[in-house]
């Protein structure tokens, strides 16, 4: 079901009695609403995938097992991203009723006063946009608003859950700690406008390289890391590898006559290779990026007691 150009809410309202649809379509107008009608399953399927329906409204004027299919035709068809209130006839058949009851969100026996069905699809439109604030309450709790990506506070359950998978099943488990170079001289010298454009930029390089099953979070400031199950340590090297050569490659526009380089350091370790908890798996890539930062940048370090030293803490920051 795709979205109208104009972006409003519409019902759409589905009866075979021509006069019944014209006046259920002049009642729900008159209170304000925009309606679609349709006669047949054919154009409601048409209204569906090119307008923007949050209530379907539905007349059962017709026998049992065509109620039933188009019911079941509708919800299939919506995938219930919209909200269906159904107007029954006046025989209150049972095997109807049952389905009406499981199928929809709200149902009404007609003859129902006209106010009440006006009253009933507006309170099934204040439902979809509550339950669409939730999503988007929910969505930005998990995710990070400038770059799309997964937040911190999803990689914590995230890393947990892929650790204790690759427990169980025995495979390997890598993780990135990817960093970009120089970034706040990118924000001194363009102005934040700029740093958001790099840091947007990279997470999209991130975000589309990376397999499927692979998670990618933005993990705080200019640091990003990268979770990938079933991935033994060279292999994560080598997609490390080819990641940085892609950013490498991205130019970032910073004004009209002028575009820049941007590119990343990025640490790498491995379950069971490195470690034995995820914390660990954390800190350990931690520590391999700082040994690029040291080491000269737009590197890549797999973890290594010997190459990998603990920084002193009075150190100053890369």
């Amino acid at each position: 079901m795709k979205n109208g150009k104009n972006g409003s809410e519409r019902v759409l309202l589905i009866s075979a009695n021509n006069s019944q649809r014209c006046a259920l379509t002049l009642l729900l107008e008159e209170n304000g609403l925009i309606v679609q009608s349709a006669a047949d399953v054919v154009d409601a399927d048409f209204v569906l995938e090119w307008q923007h329906i949050v209530v379907v409204l539905i007349d059962l004027d017709m026998d049992t097992a065509a109620a039933a299919a188009l019911l079941h035709h509708v919800r299939h068809q919506t995938a219930g991203k919209v909200k269906l209130v159904v107007l029954l006839p006046p025989q209150a058949q049972a095997a109807l009723t049952g389905v009406a009851e499981a199928s929809a969100d709200e149902y009404l026996f007609m003859p129902a006063h006209l106010p009440m069905i006006s009253q009933a699809v507006k309170r099934n439109i204040k439902m979809y946009r509550l339950e669409k604030e939730r999503e988007q309450y929910a969505r930005l709790a998990i995710h990070d608003d400038l770059t799309k990506l997964y937040n911190r506070r999803f990689l914590a359950l995230a890393l947990k859950k892929e650790f204790a998978r690759s427990v169980r099943s025995g495979q390997p488990l890598s993780l990135c700690l990817v960093d970009i170079d120089a970034f706040k001289q990118f924000n001194d010298t363009y102005g934040h406008k700029i740093g958001d454009l790099v840091l947007q930029s990279v997470a999209q390089s991130l975000k589309m390289e990376l397999r499927q099953i692979d998670i990618v979070c933005r993990y705080g400031g200019e640091e990003f890391v990268l979770v990938l199950p079933e991935t033994v340590k060279k292999a994560a090297v080598v997609a490390a590898e080819r990641l940085r050569r892609i950013v490498e490659r991205t130019l970032i526009p910073v004004n009209a006559f002028k575009e820049v380089p941007v590119t990343v350091s990025i640490g790498v370790a491995n379950f069971p290779a490195d470690c034995r908890d995820e914390e660990t798996l954390l800190h350990y890539a931690d520590l391999a990026l700082y040994a690029v930062k040291q080491a000269g940048k737009n590197m890549i370090f797999p973890w290594d007691p010997s190459r990998c030293p603990v920084p002193n803490q009075d150190a100053e920051s890369v």
